[in-house]
């Protein structure tokens, strides 16, 4: 990840500063912005005037004036067909922080920051002064991610362009994922899959993972979770929350704050979505088992209290279904002892 900008640095050892020093430290103060000692540039990929005709070229404009103002090399390339590091201004030094925007086709975008990164250059993407002519802006952010790319905002940078020092936040940051409960309603069933990998590692646990920040919301996060690590393939819109879990001690990485979500699949969809079902990702093993005896199992984390409670909001939902089912049966004998028009009688249902 990138270095966050400094709010706070603390020197031990070191006598607390004077009255004298700080007006010695004003009268040398230059008068203008404060700018980082690391050494940026910002990298504008595209055809020039593509870019002034881009819906993000009014963010653009204000990065690319804050680097001139601030002294901080601006390089423009239109292809990235024999780009290299060494063309780069030798002022960014050897290991600079490599600010991406501007208006290219995927490959070209990609390509760059490819090229970049094997140059063991650290690669920042301002994601919203970026723009594809011919794919996808969340599947390019996607192959930026997997190749070690920083997803940045314009703002964000700009707050680190304008701190003197790269720094950490004086406050952890806590991490987000989310988890998924997939219950079989006809067989009263539970999928859970053998971890890969630590923490936790040969323990049985829920399908999930990690956020993936300014690509996509928490029950987005879910479904692809689970389709990555099962191949079963859900909308987030199947997703029902269950509870979110921010004990600082639930998981030995650090602090995870777990959003759980539960499915219910239906009798009539159950056999395909077991045709579905194989380990994929970090997941060394899936089965499908039932419920009574997943509770019963040592589940990884905190997962066993988030089965517990998606089978108990199953169940609620379960018996509302039926209530209803037996409110609109009611109906139906009270139109059969005095006819309603059959519009109302379709109404009706749709309420249940």
């Amino acid at each position: 990840m990138v270095s966050q900008a400094v709010r706070r640095q603390t020197q031990p050892n070191r006598p607390a500063p004077s009255k004298s020093d700080f007006a010695s430290r004003a009268s040398r103060a230059p008068e203008t912005k404060h700018m980082p000692s690391r050494k940026h540039l910002l990298l504008i990929i595209g055809d020039r005037q593509e870019l002034i005709e881009s819906c993000n070229w009014e963010r653009l404009d204000r990065l690319k004036q804050l680097c001139q103002e601030g002294k901080i090399p601006v390089q423009h390339i239109e292809s990235s067909k024999g780009f290299a590091l060494d063309s780069l201004p030798s002022a960014v030094g050897c290991r600079p922080s490599i600010i991406v925007c501007g208006k290219a086709c995927e490959e070209q975008i990609v390509e760059t920051c490819k090229i970049l990164r094997e140059a063991t250059a650290e690669v920042i993407v301002a994601i919203d002064c970026l723009e594809s002519t011919d794919g996808s802006p969340s599947r390019i952010c996607e192959e930026l991610e997997r190749k070690l790319c920083q997803l940045s905002l314009t703002e964000a940078i700009i707050s680190l362009l304008r701190n003197k020092t790269s720094f950490v936040y004086a406050y952890p940051k806590a991490d987000v994922a989310a988890s998924v409960v997939v219950l079989f309603e006809k067989s009263d069933r539970v999928v859970l899959v053998k971890r890969k990998f630590e923490p936790f590692k040969g323990c049985f646990g829920l399908p999930g993972g990690f956020l993936r920040p300014l690509l996509e919301d928490l029950p987005a996060c879910a479904a692809r979770e689970l389709e990555e690590e099962t191949g079963l393939q859900l909308s987030p819109g199947d997703l029902t929350l269950v509870s979110v879990r921010s004990s600082p001690s639930r998981d030995r990485r650090g602090h995870v704050i777990d959003s759980g979500y539960y499915a219910v699949i239906k009798p009539h969809r159950e056999a395909a979505a077991l045709s579905q079902l194989k380990a994929l990702d970090d997941a060394a093993q899936v089965v499908v088992v039932p419920v009574s005896l997943a509770m019963r199992m040592p589940l990884a984390a905190d997962h066993g209290s988030l089965l517990a409670d998606a089978v108990r909001m199953a169940a609620a939902g379960k018996l509302a279904r039926q209530w209803r089912l037996r409110r609109w049966l009611d109906e139906c004998i009270l139109w059969m002892a005095g006819p309603k028009p059959i519009p109302q009688m379709i109404a009706s249902w749709k309420n249940y």
